[in-house]
């Protein structure tokens, strides 16, 4: 804390009033998708934050990582890779990712995202208006 009260950048304290107001969450409390090909772990309903999307997914190599359709039309969508790869087949060609990439996915696109590579492909996907 500086001399005239206010908090120094370093000071990373928070306050217990502070701390009230943020949930801690364990991704095993998180719902389970029932499909045996995918793992789908949905925070956004944990949360009660609909109308967005926010998963923890796991998709078998070779297996589409969501339907063709788009659940959410007029949403941007974000798939952002934590392990394995992960190919998404648009119009213009494929685009591939791997740990630590993501790709941004505009409103209405017509694409393919499908997990690839010799191992499961574990990612987030984020969805909103």
């Amino acid at each position: 804390m500086s001399g005239d009260g206010t908090p120094d950048r370093d000071d990373h304290t928070t306050t217990t009033a502070d701390a009230a107001a943020y949930r801690r969450l364990s991704v095993d409390g998180w719902g389970e998708s029932p499909d045996p090909d995918r793992v789908r772990r949905t925070l956004d309903e944990a949360l009660g934050t609909t109308p967005y999307e926010f998963d923890l997914r796991e998709t078998k190599p070779g297996e589409p990582v969501r339907p063709p359709t788009d659940p959410y039309p007029g949403a941007q969508e974000l798939l952002f890779v934590l392990a394995g790869e992960l190919t998404v087949e648009t119009a213009e060609g494929e685009l591939r990712f791997g740990p630590n990439e993501g790709v941004l996915v505009p409103p209405d696109a017509t694409d393919r995202p499908v997990a690839t590579g010799g191992d499961p492909c574990r990612f987030l996907a984020l969805g909103a208006p």
